[in-house]
């Protein structure tokens, strides 16, 4: 009786399914149909995404969070609102109609940050890479802020054999793109540390966020950061707790990748700083970088009166500005969709770290669309585990946030583009009106609520089974 009750249990979980994993096989929208899957590896996701498709239009985006998650699920619930509103005001989609889209949805989040500021000060060291992709009146358009990036299959003809190639249709907004930096350095030309290499990584301002917390009745500003950096010789003894354990360590201010492996290493080692923990058992820092020069969101690095702000200097180290060091300006394409374009690939920088522009496109032109989204994750994570020499089952095996180590979130929407099947499915969508899926928020928790309902649903279907009822 006791293996019969396991058994429901086993179909639901499985013995190598990655729960970290979320996906949509397939399903229809007014160009034909498209697929979607994301992993997560932070401890909070911070890929969004979503799609929406109505007899006229198909919407899709897909949003990088960088910090948090606050930024990135910002965008999920206010763009494609927009969009609705300024489409429908204009007499239908054009570049100045998602301009205004972008536009307004960055001031929204503004006015957030200024809101919730006094109480969560980090909100203002968050932001978003944003990806949108539009079809509408046969017309194709792909605004972009940030590294998150949108591909084209499209078929050509080479030497009489047809073949499908990559057309990349989106502009990498990253830093380590010398047009990118020269752009950036040219909007700062008395700024010469505007860009930084640090441990072969293009960043601005080399840190976007270092945010102080306080527990009990002590209370540190970022000022007591750097008189605690100035008696260490220039470093700054910093408090690290989790679950697990608490170390403490003393870094330099601005070597952020070096206060990380130092903090692996005393782990390692099982050398903790029991003195320095009680001494600072009251601070604790997090970073995030800036490597994208445009986004939704980040905006003390768009709003130089942020850090002279006294409310923000009580918890974030001050980071000087004369003008602003990062946009909320898209970059938009506009172009006839043609008989050869055959599908549209947007994902998150997370694909595109493992995945070349054509092997993506390769793999979707030779394989089954069901499932199409997942495959493609499924393959940019075996490429993750090649590369440290592990298997993918080994990464499933790791839990969300350590998991960071290894790979980034990683969101995927395949849309394909049936041009001979158009006037079918808008008789389809008429009868349904509109469809709009989004991915979870959080992936570890919707996949944690979704096995504990089935595996409740089964136990009782077994049970009843065994009964005899």
């Amino acid at each position: 009786m006791l293996r019969s009750c396991m058994k429901p249990l086993e179909r639901c979980l499985g013995r190598r399914s990655d729960g970290l994993l979320w996906h949509m096989d397939l399903k229809p929208h007014a160009y034909g149909d498209y697929s979607i899957a994301v992993v997560q590896a932070n401890s909070s996701l911070e890929d969004q995404s979503q799609v929406y498709s109505s007899p006229s239009a198909t919407y899709v985006g897909v949003y990088d969070g960088h910090g948090g998650p606050e930024a990135s699920r910002f965008v999920n619930s206010h763009l494609f609102s927009f969009l609705h509103k300024f489409s429908s005001e204009h007499g239908g989609l054009s570049v100045e109609v998602i301009k205004k889209a972008f536009s307004a949805t960055e001031d929204e989040f503004l006015r957030l940050v200024k809101r919730n500021l006094s109480v969560q000060p980090n909100i203002a060291s968050v932001g978003s890479c944003c990806l949108l992709g539009a079809v509408a009146n046969n017309e194709l358009f792909v605004a972009n802020l940030g590294d998150s990036r949108a591909v084209l299959g499209r078929k050509v003809t080479v030497r009489k054999r047809e073949v499908v190639v990559a057309e990349r249709l989106s502009t990498d907004h990253n830093v380590s793109e010398v047009e990118v930096r020269r752009e950036v350095e040219a909007l700062h030309p008395d700024d010469s540390h505007i860009v930084v290499y640090s441990r072969g990584v293009w960043r601005i301002k080399g840190i976007i966020q270092v945010l102080l917390k306080t527990y009990g009745s002590i209370h540190l500003t970022s000022q007591d950061l750097a008189s605690a950096g100035a008696s260490k010789g220039g470093g700054c003894v910093v408090f690290f707790q989790t679950e697990q354990f608490a170390i403490g360590c003393c870094v330099p201010l601005f070597d952020v990748d070096g206060y990380l492996e130092a903090a692996l290493r005393l782990v390692q080692e099982n050398s903790l700083l029991i003195a320095t923990c009680k001494a600072y058992a009251c601070l604790c820092v997090s970073f995030s970088f800036a490597t994208v020069s445009r986004s939704i969101g980040d905006v003390y690095l768009k709003k130089p009166d942020f850090s002279r702000d006294p409310i923000y200097q009580q918890f974030v180290y001050p980071i000087s500005l004369k003008r602003p060091a990062m946009t909320a300006e898209p970059s938009v394409i506009q172009r006839k969709l043609e008989p050869e374009d055959l599908f549209l690939i947007f994902a998150s920088d997370g694909l595109w770290e493992q995945l070349s522009d054509q092997t993506v496109v390769e793999m979707v032109s030779k394989n089954s669309r069901t499932g199409i989204a997942k495959r493609l994750v499924t393959a940019a994570l075996q490429e993750a585990a090649r590369k440290r020499e592990l298997r993918y089952s080994d990464i499933k095996n790791i839990e969300k946030g350590i998991r960071r180590h290894f790979h980034d979130d990683i969101s995927v929407v395949v849309m394909y583009l049936d041009h001979n099947k158009h006037n079918g499915d808008v008789v389809r969508f008429k009868q349904s009106a509109v469809s709009c899926t989004n991915a979870p928020a959080d992936i570890y928790s919707f996949n944690a609520e979704f096995l504990k309902d089935e595996s409740d649903h089964l136990l009782k279907k077994d049970a009843y089974d065994i009964a005899g009822g």
